[in-house]
């Protein structure tokens, strides 16, 4: 079981047993029969260079697993009503901290794109586009708030899923999920943006006037 403390990584967290020869190696068995002509935009590559290159290629979309999943989940937690609504709360008092608690089980999906380009002579020659999809299954987690921002969570039952495709390709390169309580103190706080209120909302926040001489 994996508890989040300290800045770590999707490949650590999730892939901890695996190098990248073991992990280049399962991709490419998950190639489609093309090989990654199917990933690729822009000129075509002749495919015995292509097949060259694909060693290489699929190294640096492993590198997309060394991103730290602590500030995707925050982000994703902020997106959250709960979540809004104390951060809201607590930069209208600056001084004070809430913990905001959520009970039923809920999920955060987080999608991110991007590509290898293969250049030639300085020249992009031809890309490769990948998707990273990353979804955290949490349970009952307890949120503190100060000055609009998370600065701890807490969730005991979680579990992290990780999967790396070809853009609008299945089945995915890699896929795997790992269990993924959280205990994690956020340095620095990340802060919740929230959306601006609008003309009824900001009415019915403002503090309510006592009559005069009451």
């Amino acid at each position: 079981m994996t508890t989040v403390e300290t800045r770590t990584t999707l490949r650590s967290l999730v892939f901890d047993s695996d190098d990248d020869t073991a992990l280049i190696e399962q991709m490419t068995s998950n190639l489609p029969r093309r090989g990654l002509t199917e990933g690729t935009r822009g000129a075509r590559l002749p495919r015995t260079a292509l097949r060259l290159l694909e060693s290489r290629i699929l190294a640096t979309a492993v590198s997309l697993l060394d991103e730290d999943p602590g500030p995707l989940f925050a982000k994703g937690l902020g997106a959250l009503q709960e979540v809004m609504d104390e951060a809201r709360a607590t930069r209208a008092d600056p001084g004070r901290r809430v913990v905001a608690t959520i009970q039923d089980p809920y999920r955060i999906p987080v999608r991110r794109s991007a590509y290898v380009a293969l250049l030639v002579e300085n020249q992009e020659s031809a890309r490769v586009d990948f998707d990273l999809e990353v979804v955290f299954a949490m349970g009952h987690t307890s949120i503190s708030l100060q000055h609009g921002a998370v600065d701890f969570i807490d969730c005991d039952a979680g579990v992290l899923t990780v999967s790396l495709s070809l853009a609008g390709a299945t089945p995915p390169l890699l896929s795997r999920k790992a269990d993924f309580p959280v205990h994690w103190e956020v340095r620095p706080p990340i802060r919740i943006p929230l959306p601006e209120q609008g003309p009824e909302e900001r009415v019915r926040s403002r503090p309510q006037r006592r009559p005069y001489g009451t």
